[in-house]
């Protein structure tokens, strides 16, 4: 992965209107995060779901007219609802599925989690509870 980071890298720059060189990858299996300046300026679940995030940017910027009207939680949370689409795993390529599990509480309510998970590299793209 670490091509695209270097590419995400000039990519993110470029959407922050910052030097490239202030931009900052951090990671581990739970969590990914972009640093600016060496703070942290924003998390994701994995590089996988920030791969697809920086690479729909570019088309909505491009197809929505009210885009840059949109504050940051505006834009983070249509970016992350298209995630639930990919058919493939931004990171490696591979086919990704769709899960869904109802968990049922000791009083009985009962809650469903969907998560989209690449199978091969176990990136989480997508999760959501309701």
């Amino acid at each position: 992965t670490l091509p695209l980071i270097r590419c995400d890298r000039l990519r993110l720059a470029t959407i922050l209107d910052i030097e490239p060189e202030a931009v900052g990858f951090e990671g581990d299996s739970d969590a990914f995060a972009v640093t600016v300046d060496g703070e942290v300026a924003s998390q994701w679940a994995s590089d996988a779901a920030l791969y697809a995030d920086v690479a729909a940017e570019g088309t909505l910027r491009q197809r929505l007219d009210n885009w840059a009207e949109l504050d940051s939680q505006q834009r983070t949370q249509l970016l992350a609802g298209l995630r639930v689409f990919l058919e493939s795993c931004p990171a490696c390529g591979t086919e990704i599925r769709q899960v869904e599990n109802v968990r049922t509480s000791c009083c009985g309510q009962s809650a469903t989690a969907v998560t989209v998970k690449c199978s091969a590299c176990g990136a989480s793209v997508f999760g959501w509870q309701y």
